[in-house]
């Protein structure tokens, strides 16, 4: 089983600029997300992710995941191939971005991309309460520990790593946080 480690930053407006700039010609696909809620509200929520490159047809599974936290930071990740279509049940939430990686910006042992949330929505950062035009902007390093540590993020990102709000499946169901809200 696979051990994630990473860091979570929200791209404020002051930095949306040089963040959209570094799309141009990244390699990108776009992703929808359907989290399942854990059966009698105890444990993980499953995600079921299909994942293709931008202008590419959906491929003919979806993957699904299971998310376990450790106590050391990280979280043990669970995954296995489910064949589409699927029917989802009452209560799955949906997130739809595209996620482009950022190979300028990753460090050796980790990998560094950029996400593009198409829905939910924000109308403000959910960080600052600036304005937004267009979507929320998410960054994510994940790999090695010591690379993921190590790893300064540019101007403007603000790091939102442990913060369970920010979490896509917490975004998928609940919408954006509320600027200065107290942390999850």
């Amino acid at each position: 089983m696979p051990i994630e480690y990473e860091r979570k930053f929200i791209v404020t407006p002051e930095a949306r600029d040089a963040a959209l700039a570094l799309l141009e010609g990244a390699p990108a696909a776009r992703i929808v997300d359907a989290y399942l809620p854990p059966r009698s509200g105890v444990g993980p929520a499953l995600r079921l992710r299909v994942e293709a490159p931008v202008g590419e047809p959906d491929p003919p599974t979806a993957v699904a995941c299971a998310k376990v936290p450790r106590a050391d930071g990280a979280r043990d990740e669970l995954e296995w191939d489910v064949p589409l279509p699927l029917a989802l049940p009452d209560g799955a939430a949906m997130a739809l971005k595209t996620r482009a990686s950022l190979v300028g910006l990753s460090p050796a042992g980790a990998a560094c991309t950029l996400d593009v949330y198409m829905c939910p929505g924000a109308a403000a950062c959910p960080i600052t309460g600036e304005p937004l035009q267009g979507p929320v902007l998410v960054a994510e390093v994940e790999g090695d520990r010591s690379a993921v540590d190590a790893w300064t993020p540019p101007a403007g990102w603000r790091e939102v790593t442990g913060r369970l709000e920010f979490g896509a499946g917490a975004v998928a169901r609940c919408g954006w946080p509320t600027p200065g809200a107290p942390p999850a």
